[in-house]
């Protein structure tokens, strides 16, 4: 990353300028990407810290891995969810509601398979992954709904 980062800024000035809008384009949106994530694992360390010592207290270790290993699969649907916004974001209205449709169904059938994964190969209790998940679901919905309006908003009208 870092050598490609380096080679990029060596050969710049030498970039044809139609090409340098699409590279400045890609550049922002990693920038937006990486933003986005720490954002989202930030608040994912301080939603673990605050009821680590809790619920490891309250309810035993395995309880506690059942709670971050659901975190962990609540984490990774926000990050395709960014993902598949991303891309919708730059179709036209319908184009934006089949790709926002698909990486729903895509979501969804990620979850599913990883849930019925942990019920029947894992030992960790199902109701506090699923309780840990059904709470980043509703983070999810948080992140998306004021990434959406965030990034319709400032484009005006969409396509």
């Amino acid at each position: 990353m870092v050598l490609r980062v380096g080679l990029l800024l060596c050969i710049e000035p030498f970039i044809h300028p139609k090409l340098k809008v699409i590279y400045l384009i890609k550049k922002k949106r990693m920038i937006d990407f990486y933003r986005f994530t720490i954002n989202v694992l930030l608040y994912s360390i301080i939603f673990l810290a605050l009821i680590a010592f809790p619920v490891w207290q309250m309810l035993g270790r395995l309880s506690f891995w059942s709670i971050f290993y659901g975190s962990l699969v609540g984490v990774f649907n926000i990050l395709v969810a960014y993902f598949f916004n991303q891309q919708a974001l730059e179709k036209s209205n319908n184009k934006m509601m089949k790709i926002l449709l698909a990486g729903m169904g895509f979501r969804l059938a990620i979850i599913t398979a990883v849930t019925i994964f942990v019920v029947k190969l894992t030992n960790l209790r199902i109701a506090e992954f699923l309780i840990a998940l059904l709470l980043y679901y509703f983070f999810l919905q948080w992140f998306e709904i004021r990434f959406l309006q965030k990034n319709i908003l400032a484009s005006g009208n969409h396509k």
